[in-house]
């Protein structure tokens, strides 16, 4: 068996389990359970064996930054929460909410905020199983900010930098996030 044959008996494999779990818990499995497993799990996982990890970081980032900015222009009640919410911090709360509201772990506290840049730090992630096993899972959430804060600027911004990760064994992440649309893009 090649690799991509692995790869996609791989995922007909979980997407079984997720069926059979489904079946067994149905009041009990939410959407959301089964969107954490796979594009936190069976997707990165799949793309890393067929193409890297740098080709699937840059995949998951920047289709779930189109999805989310998708989502926010034609789903109106996402659209309304994020609109309604009052500062640049609860505006990226978004991100995180439905999480939250469902149970789902997430703790994080806003280390730095000036008019250019908010630093986050995140103690406790929803998808820390799957990151640590594929980090570049951490990009299914790169983009979703990205795409956030594209919605509130209205321009594409470049990137979120991240110094620590918990996915690659820090004690925490820490992402920086441009709270102002770029004038210039530099490249290095």
């Amino acid at each position: 068996m090649n690799d991509v044959e692995q790869c996609e008996f791989e995922i007909r494999e979980l997407k079984a389990e997720i069926k059979q779990l489904k079946n067994t818990k149905s009041a009990e499995v939410s959407l959301l359970e089964l969107f954490n497993e796979e594009f936190f799990g069976a997707l990165p996982n799949y793309l890393v064996n067929l193409t890297g990890e740098g080709a699937t970081s840059m995949i998951l980032r920047e289709s779930l930054r189109d999805a989310n900015i998708s989502l926010l222009k034609n789903q109106a009640n996402l659209k309304k929460r994020v609109d309604e919410a009052e500062t640049f911090e609860d505006k990226f709360n978004q991100c995180y909410s439905i999480y939250q509201d469902l149970g789902f772990p997430f703790e994080y506290e806003v280390i730095k905020e000036s008019d250019e840049v908010l630093v986050i730090k995140i103690t406790t992630c929803p998808h820390i199983d799957y990151t640590k096993k594929n980090p570049a899972a951490c990009n299914t959430c790169a983009g979703i900010k990205l795409g956030i804060v594209e919605t509130l600027f209205g321009v594409k911004v470049p990137a979120i930098k991240k110094t620590l990760c918990m996915a690659y064994g820090d004690d925490f992440c820490i992402i920086e996030i441009p709270k102002k649309a770029p004038t210039e893009i530099k490249i290095d």
